[in-house]
C-alpha cells in the first residue's frame, strides 16, 4: 500500500529479503493515516521464514492498522495486538515497532515491542538511538502492565528510521556493536534525501550476496517549511 502523501513529510521504504533462502519471511513496513490527521509508520517481525510467517504478517499488519484507527496510541494498540495474539496464536514472539507523528506539530509517541530501537537522524547532529518505550515482544506476558511509550519532536529536517534487525546484526559482534555501526553510516549520509538515505543504508550495511536475514527499513522525514526561508 502506498503511503500517505503530504507536503509535511516524506516516507520512503525498502524491503530486501533474504538471499540464503528461498523461502518469503516475515518482515514487514507500513504507513498510513489515522482519523485525527496523524500519521502512524511501523515496522514488524515475524519469527521464521516460510508461508506460516507470511501468513502471520499479513495478519499483524491488518490488526494495527484497524486498531490504531481507535486514535488510543502505540501503548493501547500493541496491549489489544498481546490479546490478539494470546487468542489466536497468530506472530507469538514477533516484535513491532509503532510510532505517531502528528505532523503539525513534530509530536512523535512511539513503543516498541521486543523490536531494535528507532534511530532519529538530524542533519546537523549525530544520529541517536531512541530508547524509550521498550517491552517484551507481542504476547509475552505483561501482567497487565500497559506497554511503555517514548515520545519526542521530530523537527523540521529530521528522520526517523525504524528498522529490523536484518539491517545491523552481525553474528560476530555484539547488538550494541551493530547499532553503533549504523549510527556511523546514518551519519555518513545524514545530509542526503530519504532515498538515498534508505539506499546507502543498505548498500554500506548489508551484503546481498550473503544475507541470510530479511531486512526491512523506514524512514519518515518530517520536511522544512517551504514558507521559512
Amino acid at each position: 500500500m502506498d503511503p500517505p502523501e503530504d507536503d509535511r513529510f516524506v516516507v520512503t521504504s525498502r524491503y530486501l529479503p533474504a538471499t540464503l533462502t528461498l523461502e518469503v519471511g516475515g518482515d514487514w513496513h507500513d504507513a498510513f493515516a489515522l482519523d485525527d490527521g496523524r500519521i502512524a509508520v511501523l515496522v514488524g517481525d515475524v519469527v521464521g521464514h516460510g508461508i506460516h510467517a507470511a501468513a502471520a504478517m499479513g495478519q499483524l499488519r491488518s490488526a494495527i492498522r484497524a486498531l490504531a484507527m481507535g486514535g488510543n496510541g502505540p501503548s493501547a494498540v500493541l496491549g489489544q495486538l498481546d490479546r490478539y495474539v494470546m487468542a489466536t496464536g497468530v506472530g507469538e514472539i514477533a516484535t513491532v515497532v509503532l510510532a505517531e507523528l502528528d505532523p503539525a506539530t513534530g509530536s512523535v509517541v512511539y513503543a516498541c515491542a521486543g523490536h531494535p530501537p528507532p534511530l532519529l537522524v538530524d542533519p546537523n547532529r549525530p544520529s541517536r538511538s531512541l530508547m524509550d518505550g521498550r517491552s517484551a515482544p507481542l504476547g509475552v506476558v505483561l501482567n497487565d502492565r500497559p506497554r511503555p511509550e517514548g515520545t519526542f519532536h521530530l523537527e523540521q529536517g529530521q528522520t526517523l528510521l525504524l528498522f529490523t534487525d536484518g539491517l545491523f546484526e552481525r553474528r560476530t559482534e555484539t547488538i550494541d556493536d551493530g547499532l553503533a555501526r549504523l549510527r556511523d553510516a546514518a551519519d555518513t549520509l545524514r545530509s542526503t534525501d530519504p532515498e538515498a538515505l534508505v539506499d546507502g543504508l543498505l548498500a554500506a550495511l548489508v551484503e546481498p550476496a550473503s544475507a541470510s536475514d530479511d531486512v526491512c527499513l523506514l524512514a519518515l522525514r518530517r520536511r522544512p517549511d517551504p514558507t521559512i526561508d
